[in-house]
């Protein structure tokens, strides 16, 4: 989608901001020394200086051109500058240099409900805002606050141990090696740059919305693709930093961590969905809070890389090793890790239950310990079940014993749904997934081993399969909307009618008074959409799906059941 920031650049921001020199005041005002705030308002006609009572100190006129130069008084100051609208016809307006005294100064800067921009280094930078431009030095501790759609900024390091901290509630901050910080809030784009030596830290946290964070040894950063991009929702980019920790949003949202390393001494550490990714002397980045994260190796001549996962929470997990990638299932899909040009892959997994682990000509050296090969994976062996509907109910009780307490029909087509949802390996397959195989067969390719990832299709028809091996009727219900799209989903029959329950997303839907409804009727009757208490896997909320039910309920049919 369109975003009015996204056409400059941070370099031709810098550029506009950065002098090429040193600027020759026109106009050079000392500060008064006071006690509080000294308040600066950059106006049309003049540069108003008051306190906070409300007092004018001064009134500095514009020059004819050049720069005017407002000097602070020894001791320390806290300056509060704000810029006042500016008729659209008017003429650039002379820039203002603010030099802090002897002592420690600080300032904040209210910005414009314009795009302003900014550019911060260790007690100086510059504000760019509208026909404004304001340099700062010697100023200690530097806040900015944007209030534009779509402000950015670029903070750059010190010669020191710096520490860049980011966050879409509290905004972004550059704590620097001697004491001195700067920081900013309401800024949509957050650029951080260290060139200029220390061992430098970024720790940053995602949005409650859907993020993409990438990591390469040179740069990271966020960005939440699905939405125009807006103070509240910013996207942050680091370049340089040693040490980077990127943490998933506890407040919720869908978090994908895309990582590649140096391809020469790599190594991969990951217990229980968080860890670290590092290269001794070069770069460690350190995560946490992802649903989904791919750790990518470069292929290189002294490359010697390896990864560690392990896990003690209880469950039942999964790794699928194909050729050079290797993926990893935790056992309700809380978190996914794959794994690709790895060298060395090293599997500890203590959690009990039943952990398949899935080989097909493994390109790389692979040690597992608390996993079961599926080849050597007989539950049933020796027993008399032949029926593959009994099997699936039987395994289904083994990965999940509560199912056999439930008795309600209702209850249990819920929990059944939620069961399928935290199994399956959600991911691009053929149309028609399991062409000829009995209902046991892709049961235990979708659920259980998870060596087929599906989209919706697939989950309808295992979750119907499911379904009837409870003994509850289901039938496929397909959802189109009027542009092309369609949705694959089921219907489960509970108490002498239909009622729509979708596995994909893990949802039902009902009427105002609680009542269960069908596809049909959710056309006609005002529903709500009812999660029962349960939560998706992480990567596909219903709330954040891209095509609205009302449009997918355009067109309903009725397929065949697969045999």
């Amino acid at each position: 989608m369109y975003s009015p920031c996204l056409h400059l650049s941070v370099e031709e921001l810098e550029s506009r901001l950065v002098p090429s020199g040193t600027p020759v005041p026109t106009s050079v005002f000392s500060l008064p020394a006071i006690t509080g705030v000294l308040h600066i308002s950059l106006q049309q006609d003049a540069v108003v200086i008051s306190q906070d009572d409300g007092t004018i100190v001064a009134n500095v006129a514009w020059p004819a051109r050049g720069t005017v130069q407002l000097v602070g008084a020894d001791g320390g100051d806290t300056f509060a500058l704000n810029f006042a609208p500016v008729a659209a016809h008017y003429r650039a307006l002379p820039m203002v240099q603010l030099v802090g005294g002897q002592g420690q100064n600080s300032i904040v800067v209210n910005g414009r409900s314009a795009n302003d921009r900014a550019w911060l280094q260790d007690a100086g930078g510059a504000y760019r805002a509208g026909k404004f431009t304001l340099q700062m030095a010697n100023i200690q501790n530097i806040q900015l606050i944007g209030a534009g759609p779509c402000d950015r900024v670029r903070f750059i390091d010190s010669s020191g141990d710096d520490v860049f901290t980011a966050a879409p509630w509290s905004g972004a901050q550059m704590l620097y090696g001697d004491g001195d910080s700067s920081s900013v809030q309401g800024f949509a784009v957050v650029t951080a740059i260290s060139h200029n030596g220390g061992s430098d830290t970024a720790v940053m946290t995602t949005t409650a919305g859907i993020d993409r964070i990438h990591f390469t040894p040179k740069q990271s950063g966020l960005r939440a693709p699905r939405y125009r991009i807006r103070a509240d929702e910013p996207r942050y980019l680091v370049k340089g930093f040693f040490h980077v920790e990127w943490i998933g949003n506890p407040a919720g949202g869908i978090h994908f961590l895309a990582a590649s390393g140096s391809a020469a001494q790599d190594v991969l550490t990951v217990h229980d969905g968080q860890g670290t990714l590092s290269n001794p002397g070069q770069y460690e980045l350190d995560f946490s809070g992802f649903q989904v994260m791919a750790f990518v190796m470069p292929h290189g001549a002294n490359a010697q890389t390896a990864a560690s996962l392990s896990t003690d929470a209880p469950g039942n997990d999964t790794f699928v090793a194909n050729g050079e990638v290797g993926d990893f299932l935790q056992d309700r899909n809380d978190y996914q890790v794959q794994l690709t040009g790895f060298q060395q892959v090293q599997l500890n997994d203590t959690s009990g239950g039943t952990n398949l682990l899935s080989r097909t000509q493994v390109a790389y050296e692979l040690s597992a310990s608390g996993f079961t090969f599926d080849a050597a994976y007989h539950p049933f062996a020796g027993l008399p079940i032949r029926n593959e509907f009994a099997k699936i109910r039987a395994l289904s009780l083994a990965l999940d014993p509560a199912l056999g307490q439930i008795t309600d029909p209702l209850t249990l087509a819920i929990a059944l749904r939620d069961f399928v949802n935290h199994r399956y390996w959600l991911g691009a397959g053929p149309i028609n997934p399991w062409s000829g195989e009995d209902p046991y067969s892709r049961f235990l390719a979708a659920l259980v081993y998870r060596t087929q990832p599906i989209l919706c299709q697939g989950v309808q028809i295992v979750f119907a399969d499911v379904l009837k091996a409870f003994h509850i009727p289901a039938r496929y219900v397909s959802l189109y909307a009027p542009d092309g799209n369609n949705h694959a989903t089921t219907e489960a029959w509970i108490g002498g009618h239909w009622i729509a329950m979708d596995a994909t997303f893990d949802v039902s839907f009902v009427s105002l008074s609680g009542r269960y409804l069908s596809y049909a009727q959710l056309r006609t009757t005002r529903y709500i959409v009812e999660h029962n208490g349960t939560q998706s896997q992480p990567r596909i909320p219903f709330e954040f799906y891209t095509v609205p039910l009302s449009e997918f309920l355009t067109t309903i049919t009725y397929p065949p059941m697969a045999s």
